[in-house]
């Protein structure tokens, strides 16, 4: 797998298919999934994890503008970028784009750029940043 290991934050994203994302984020990602309003959403405490929900289902808060596609997340992997694109070669997942991007601290790291079924952009930064 692909040993992601850290989050920006907990992710709630509004989905148009339970299944589908749930089969991308578990299957190829190798992430801790929750459905929104399953009985164990509350007590699921891991890291990194996403928390799906779907699109229509009603809820007491959401954004006013919900769309599936419309969310950017970054992940951190202890992997190189160079076995982050094998394992998403591997993984028939496109690749958008391999880039830079900088630490807090203003150092390098290289990163990936991919989209999810929905289309939200997922950048996975590879290599030695371990943000704790």
């Amino acid at each position: 797998m692909l040993e992601l290991h850290d989050l920006e934050h907990i992710v709630i994203l509004k989905v148009a298919s339970i299944k589908r994302s749930r089969e991308f984020y578990v299957k190829k990602m190798g992430l801790k999934v929750i459905v929104s309003g399953d009985k164990d959403h509350r007590s699921v405490k891991s890291r990194p994890q996403i928390c799906l929900d779907q699109l229509g289902s009603p809820s007491k808060y959401t954004p006013r503008h919900v769309c599936p596609g419309s969310s950017e997340i970054h992940l951190f992997s202890k992997k190189t970028i160079e076995e982050l694109e094998h394992f998403f070669w591997g993984q028939q997942i496109p690749i958008i784009s391999r880039d830079t991007c900088y630490t807090e601290e203003r150092e390098e790291q290289e990163c990936i750029y991919l989209h999810d079924p929905d289309g939200n952009l997922l950048r996975i930064t590879g290599g030695s940043y371990l943000r704790i």
